[in-house]
């Protein structure tokens, strides 16, 4: 009988051991722990919650400004090559095959003696004196001035055109012949001086032609 009642008595003492922490814990639990894991943080925040992190892609005022500020206009035309050179065109005789042909593309030249060659650009020719347009371009006055620009002289060559003749004698010195050779390239060739005429007065001779020329390219 006691047995049984020491057994009983150790069970109980047992149970009451295994309880005891575990209500003492419960029970000893700050207040304070326990609203600070159910409740947020009532500190203000130091900052906006919105600010984008270091490092972030967001543009600022300075990055945005050098931007603008890049150029966006065309860049300007180049103006278009030019060549000079003077020229001068030798009195004609007066009879068959007297013409002095002028050239002005790859090679500047006047060849007295040639007959309307099919690359010759001006013809001087003939006991009148008369100038004419080569076989495969167009000559024409520009009476604006000495300086026409590439434009201006192709428009007087094909617009003002001195026609299929056109005697010196009708020119001056200042005059400008604008000539579409037949390469399609455009030249100004300013009359600079008229010569005294060479040869016998039964030939008529008529006077040299000194010419300074601008020559631009085709295109």
């Amino acid at each position: 009988m006691l047995l049984v009642v020491a057994v009983a008595v150790t069970a109980s003492v047992v149970w009451w051991f295994t309880r005891q922490p575990t209500k003492d814990l419960a029970e000893t639990r700050p207040s304070g722990d326990r609203s600070a894991t159910t409740s947020p943080s009532s500190t203000p925040s130091s900052g906006p919650t919105n600010a984008s992190p270091s490092g972030s892609g967001s543009p600022s005022l300075t990055s945005s400004a050098a931007v603008g500020s890049l150029p966006t206009s065309a860049p300007k035309a180049q103006p278009v090559a030019a060549m000079t050179f003077d020229l001068t065109v030798p009195t004609p005789g007066c009879g068959a095959s007297a013409g002095v042909d002028v050239h002005l593309d790859d090679l500047p030249r006047s060849v007295p003696g040639e007959k309307e060659s099919p690359q010759a650009d001006l013809e001087y020719d003939d006991c009148g004196g008369n100038i004419y347009p080569g076989s495969a371009g167009s000559v024409g006055l520009f009476t604006a001035g000495t300086t026409p620009t590439k434009q201006e002289c192709e428009a007087a060559a094909l617009r003002n055109s001195i026609g299929s003749e056109r005697s010196i004698h009708t020119m001056k010195v200042g005059d400008v012949l604008c000539v579409v050779t037949d390469e399609k390239r455009v030249a100004a060739a300013v009359i600079a001086a008229l010569g005294a005429p060479w040869g016998p007065p039964e030939d008529k001779p008529q006077p040299t032609i000194s010419l300074q020329v601008t020559r631009w390219e085709a295109g």
